[in-house]
């Protein structure tokens, strides 16, 4: 055996060259390339590389085989038998060649291809390719296989038996060759000489030592078992002494990464029995070695039992030996090929290379052996190859009628339609048919096309759009369904009437004639094209013609035939988008007045209703001069826009589109034309603050001609606009169907988001956000999936959807939803404006006594608090509490004190207060409040934070259940320096709790004596590291994690009777955030005298603290605006006896009792 060889790395390329038993290798590199060759037994290898590739061949007794490769290449070939085998490639493609028996193969592929073929027995075999496949080849016994690529391609060969294999290649390649039979293989020495990589720019400088990968290699035999399907499948490939295929390359290869994952393995040779064989030796043999070009490892596999198929796995070399800046991969090649590209059909190429990636443990990512990892563009290969095989044919329509034709008579077939000029595709089967004819009855149907699917063709102008009708699933929050589906690139209202009428065929043809009346109501976008159609289609008359008729039925003049009509809607989402660019254009000083207004009109219900609002819009907005007509025709605009109803909107994908009006004139233009000029402005007073003189003209042109299509008078029963058979029979109808349990159209019938909820689905899911160039391959992935789609279906209907509580947290779903502000109530009301003077006017509402005088809130229930006091100093807050303490318990709000937590105050109810007078239990209300109100007072909202004691409590007396539900996973605990709290215990008693988080010390301090307050310190320690460490694994919170939490005991006053806890408690925080940040010196004295005192001073202090305005905010709810929803205009009454003012609402008083109280005096239940 001769020496090995390590020459100077030059530009980071390696040269080594191994020669034995009158063989001849040479090895060249050119530009940071590697190469290797062995060759035995009077075999020449020629090895040639420029530029970083890598390429294998393995050549035996006086065998030939040449491979060439340029531009980041690997080659292996396998040869049999005084067989010839050659390989080209240029550009990093993958070939694999085998040939057997005096057989000839050729492959070339140019542009990163991948082909594989198998010859055998003198026959010859030619395949080329461009752009995408990877060649392969085997040939057995003399034959001859050449093998060429450009563009990105990897080959492999292995010769035996006589062969000689020569290796070239330009462009950054790594060629290894191997050879048995008698040869003396000195690539895996294990005597390895560690050196440096230099260039000749850098002889002179310091050279780096190279790092290296290294791990110990199983000594003893290892084993894994060979699945029996996989035997099977290579016995059948088998010819001779040899299985055929690669294939069990791929079975061998996964086996051994089962016992040792840190190697690349290439294989030198195998042998397997024949059937029915009696000579000795193993049924399966193999030998290999790792691809990394200094590893000495190397490995033999035997596999002597046809039964169990256990694999005998024995590894040479001490240890692994890996550069780790090379990365080797094994090609894919043989039946992984075909699996792997079955993944890219569901699956975009650079998102399966990542998680591959991701799921190989550290050690085998450090090791640089990315067997089960082949690079996104091997994968894109694989998936162009996969693509291509599908199609019928080059041409893209060819392709699609090659399809037709062969789906013609099953039950599955979708393609339907097919048209030339302009390219088009028409997609539905009789099971979608079907579907939409149980729908249709008693849903919508929705209409919408959406684009950036298919890639516009180049020299056209239009894309292509693809329209899909669809329905809704029967149960709530279930993916809605598409039944039918048009890709076309001719948006005009003749190709999508063709579209329509060619559904509407062939569901005539599959449920009869009555099909046409079946729908009972259509949504879509707006668009004037769509809106045609359907009227065409579905309702068999213009849209002009059926807005008339829609007329009819909203004036009480619905003859019989409307009974069946089916009803069109436009979106609400897309309505609002168009009323945005008309308030802004024309309306621009009063957008969100007139977006008010607008959403307003929307929500009307009836034509009496949309009269209104469109004559009190008109006076306002047109009116030259600001009299007592604007004044009234303003206020009546904020009655309806206070009480209008509730709509959410999911905006978010809406795409706006131009308002116009294609409809022609209608008599919903009439009708508000002649309404709008029977009602006069005002001519006379100031200049008109409001006045839009194109606002209404341009809301008469746009938008009343359609007002039927977008408002509600078409929505719900249509019963309410008239009366006779007609009328009835339409209630009729709507009654049936809301009594249903599954969706139907009484119901979330507003807006078109399941349309939208349909194309994300379409685009981001079943296309896997995908731009396609042909209609065939949209029509395959569209198959595949509208598969699972119907079948999904299918199976929610077969039994009870099971619903499972999942615990959120409520800020996720905060965004979840956009509610319609402008179709919703008025949270404040518009103030009327005048012509604008030197100085500005602010309306306020100040309450009267006279209860029947309407007023309206000018703040919300979040309003924050006026500064104004009940007691202006410490004396008056003493004399109220005289007062208060002598009355019986009420709910009367007696003071808000501001919270630490912004926008938040503690509302000290009368019943609350009381329970500061002596011998009284305090409420843990009173007790958190004071302690926020010396918080505020000290200054120490940002270094102290008061936990609420219901918390603290829980922290540490609860389960583990009702701790995370308390995490506070907004408050970042490590902007604080202490916390302090109370806790209630068996609720009777209250505790004080003070963490110090410079000290990292726990007090819990009991007011009355114990001698355990050490070890609950160290308990309340103990929960708190619990709680923080709960913090980090659910909200990722790392504050106050590695604080090393210790109980502690406090030195303090003792109660000496039974009701001064809650009083100690406060004294006890009061010192301690006075102190802070020193520990407090507590000498306090506890005697009944003292606590008595002391109750009056906190009791004081409270109400002193009050930010409650008795003028603007009601007594009983502490807000301006009673809560929950009421009368659009609030009565007050003010109580005689302490002029508190309260809402008649909160009181429950009806209006009788209310004129009664106005006539007379009247107590509040404080004063009574």
């Amino acid at each position: 055996m001769h020496a090995l060889a390590l020459q100077h790395k030059i530009a980071s390329a390696s040269r080594v060259a191994e020669q034995e038993a009158g063989s001849t290798s040479n090895v060249q590199s050119d530009g940071g390339s590697e190469a290797e060759a062995e060759a035995d037994a009077g075999s020449t290898s020629n090895r040639q590389s420029d530029g970083g590739s890598e390429a294998e061949a393995e050549a035996d007794a006086g065998s030939t085989s040449n491979r060439q490769s340029d531009g980041g290449s690997e080659a292996e070939a396998e040869a049999d038998a005084g067989s010839t085998s050659n390989r080209q490639s240029d550009g990093g493609s993958e070939a694999e060649a085998e040939a057997d028996a005096g057989s000839t193969s050729n492959r070339q592929s140019d542009g990163g291809s991948e082909a594989e073929a198998e010859a055998d027995a003198g026959s010859t075999s030619n395949r080329q390719s461009d752009g995408g496949s990877e060649a392969e080849a085997e040939a057995d016994a003399g034959s001859t296989s050449n093998r060429q690529s450009d563009g990105g391609s990897e080959a492999e060969a292995e010769a035996d038996a006589g062969s000689t294999s020569n290796r070239q290649s330009d462009g950054g390649s790594e060629a290894e060759a191997e050879a048995d039979a008698g040869i003396n293989c000195s690539h895996h020495n294990t005597n390895i000489i560690v050196g440096t990589s230099t260039s000749p720019s850098s002889l002179n400088d310091n050279e780096d030592q190279d790092k290296y990968f290294s791990h110990p290699v199983p000594k003893r035999p290892c084993f894994f078992f060979i699945p029996e399907a996989d035997w099977n499948h290579l016995r059948s490939k088998q010819h001779k002494c040899r299985f055929k295929t690669l294939d069990w390359t791929n079975v061998i290869a996964q086996g051994i990464r089962s016992v040792h994952p840190f190697c690349s393995f290439a294989f030198k040779r195998h042998t397997v029995k024949a059937a029915g064989s009696i000579r000795t030796g193993p049924l399966f043999s193999c030998a290999g070695y790792c691809r990394f070009e200094e590893c000495p490892v190397e490995v033999f596999v035997e596999v002597n039992n046809e039964l169990s198929l256990k694999a005998t796995v024995t590894f040479k070399g001490d240890k692994v030996w890996h550069s780790c800046n090379v990365l080797k991969r094994r090609p894919v090649r043989a039946n992984d090929r075909p699996t792997t590209a079955d993944v890219l059909t569901t699956k975009l190429p650079r998102s399966l290379y990542l998680d591959n990636l991701g799921k190989l443990p550290e050690s085998v990512v450090d090791s640089g052996c990315r067997d089960q990892v082949p690079t996104p563009g091997t994968l894109k290969t694989l998936s162009w190859d996969n693509k291509r095989k599908k199609r019928s044919h080059t041409n893209d329509l060819l392709s699609l009628q090659k399809m037709h034709e062969e789906e013609q008579g099953s039950q599955d077939a979708i393609i339907q339609k097919i048209q030339m000029h302009p390219k088009g595709v028409m997609l539905w089967s009789k099971k979608m048919l079907s579907l939409f004819y149980q729908r249709c009855r008693d849903d919508i149907v929705y209409l919408d096309a959406t684009g950036s699917i298919i890639q516009k063709e180049k020299g056209r102008s239009a894309p292509f759009y693809v329209y899909e009708l669809v329905v809704r699933h029967p149960s709530k929050g279930s993916s809605p369904v598409p039944v039918a589906t048009y890709v076309t690139n001719d948006h005009t209202t003749a190709s999508v009437s063709f579209f329509l009428a060619s559904f509407v065929t062939d569901l005539i043809r599959q449920h009869g004639q009555k099909i046409k009346t079946r729908p009972v109501m259509f949504i879509c976008d707006g668009s004037i094209v769509l809106l045609q159609s359907l009227s065409y289609n579905f309702c068999g008359v213009s849209l002009q013609e059926l807005l008339n008729r829609y007329y009819n039925i909203v004036t009480g003049q619905a003859p019989e035939d409307s009974i069946r009509l089916p009803i069109l809607h436009r979106c609400l989402s897309h309505v609002m988008k168009n009323a945005k660019d008309l308030c802004k254009k024309h309306a621009p000083k009063h957008y969100h007045l007139a977006m008010h207004t607008f959403g307003a009109m929307a929500q009307a219900t009836t034509i009496e209703e949309l009269e209104e609002i469109i004559v009190s819009a008109a006076v306002v907005f047109s009116s030259s001069h600001s009299g007592k007509k604007v004044e009234k025709h303003f206020k009546n605009l904020q009655l309806i826009m206070t009480q209008g109803g509730r709509t959410d909107i999911e905006d978010s994908s809406i795409v706006e589109q131009e308002f116009m009006n294609d409809v022609g004139i209608t008599s919903f233009q009439h009708h508000f034309e002649r309404v709008i000029k029977q009602e006069e402005g005002d001519k006379d007073g100031e200049p008109n603050m409001y006045l839009s003189p194109t606002f209404i003209p341009a809301l008469t042109k746009y938008f009343l001609p359609q007002a039927a299509l977008w408002t509600g008078l078409l929505l719900g029963d249509l019963g309410r606009h008239g009366t006779g058979p007609v009328y009835e029979r339409f209630t009729q109808r709507f009654n049936r169907a809301a009594q249903k349990t599954t969706q139907n159209y009484s119901q979330d019938n507003h807006t078109q988001g399941i349309m939208e909820k349909s194309q994300w689905d379409l685009k981001r899911i079943r296309f896997q956000r995908r731009r396609l160039t042909r209609l065939d391959d949209f029509v395959v992935t569209y198959k595949m999936t509208l598969n699972g789609l119907l079948r999904e279906f299918r199976d929610s209907l077969k039994g009870k959807q099971r619903r499972y509580h999942v615990d959120e947290e409520k800020w996720k779903q905060r965004r979840q939803r956009k509610r319609g502000v402008y179709v919703s109530p008025l949270v404040k009301p518009f103030v009327m404006q005048k012509m604008k003077t030197s100085e500005k006017k602010i309306q306020t509402q100040t309450p009267t006594k006279e209860t029947g005088e309407e007023a309206h809130q000018d703040d919300s229930n979040g309003q924050q608090h006026a500064e104004t006091s009940l007691a202006t100093t410490l004396q008056d807050a003493a004399s109220q509490l005289s007062t208060l303490w002598q009355k019986e318990d009420t709910e009367v709000v007696v003071s808000v004190v501001p919270s630490q937590i912004r926008g938040q105050s503690f509302v000290i109810h009368h019943s609350e207060l009381r329970s500061l007078r002596p011998h009284q239990w305090l409420t843990g209300e009173i007790i958190e409040c004071y302690l926020h109100h010396t918080a505020a007072r000290l200054n120490l909202g940002s270094t102290m934070y008061i936990l609420n004691h219901y918390t603290a409590s829980v922290i540490l007396f609860e389960g583990r259940e009702a701790v995370r539900r308390h995490s506070l996973s907004r408050i970042d605990f490590g902007k604080y320096r202490a916390i302090v709290s109370f806790v209630n215990i068996q609720n009777v008693h209250w505790k004080f709790l003070y963490v110090d988080s410079d000290r990292s010390k726990v007090y819990l301090v009991d007011p009355a004596k114990s001698a355990k307050e050490l070890v609950e310190s160290e308990q309340a320690a103990k929960r708190l590291r619990d709680y923080f460490n709960m913090r980090r694994a659910c909200h990722s919170k790392t504050d106050w994690v590695d604080k090393k939490w210790k109980g502690a005991i406090m030195h303090h006053p003792v109660q000496k009777d039974s009701s001064s806890c809650g009083v100690i408690v406060i004294m006890m925080a009061r010192l301690v955030m006075e102190a802070f940040p020193n520990m407090p010196r507590m000498d306090f004295k506890t005697t009944r005298k003292q606590m008595a005192q002391e109750r009056t001073n906190i009791a004081c202090e409270i109400l002193h603290a009050s930010v409650f305005n008795t003028d603007s905010n009601c007594a009983m709810c502490s807000t301006t605006k009673p809560p929950g929803s009421g009368p659009a205009f609030t009565d007050w009454i003010q109580c005689d006896g302490c002029c508190r003012w309260y809402h008649a609402q909160c009181l429950n008083l009806d209006k009788d009792t209310l004129k009664k109280a106005a006539s007379e005096d009247w107590n509040c239940c404080l004063c009574k």
